[in-house]
């Protein structure tokens, strides 16, 4: 079911990323659609969290919850301080922009 709405919604979450970036930001960022993730690699995660979740109670039920990108796209910056830039606007507007920033991974530090 995860991966069937991700596919129903790919193309409107696509628009809508590239409309709200690009509105604010113009050229100076670039915008990749990325790929819906597959049906295989949903499963893969879904194993691991069931794992997780029988080992420590770490995962949250129900387990598709914690797919976090199913619909995905890619912001590409100039460097750092641009990207720095985007991200705090993303966090700061998301109530205006209708985008949320779910998680930030490699230990990429906004503030």
């Amino acid at each position: 079911q995860l991966f069937r709405r991700s596919v129903l919604l790919n193309d409107e979450f696509q628009l809508h990323v590239q409309s709200v970036v690009r509105g604010r930001f113009g050229a100076r960022v670039q915008v990749h659609s990325a790929p819906v993730k597959s049906k295989a690699r949903m499963r893969d995660k879904l194993l691991n969290y069931a794992a997780e979740a029988q080992d420590h109670g770490r995962a949250s039920l129900p387990l598709t919850a914690n797919i976090l990108d199913p619909v995905r796209a890619t912001v590409v910056c100039d460097g750092p301080a641009e990207m720095l830039t985007v991200a705090r606007w993303l966090v700061e507007e998301e109530a205006q922009s209708g985008l949320s920033v779910v998680r930030v991974k490699n230990k990429f530090a906004i503030t």
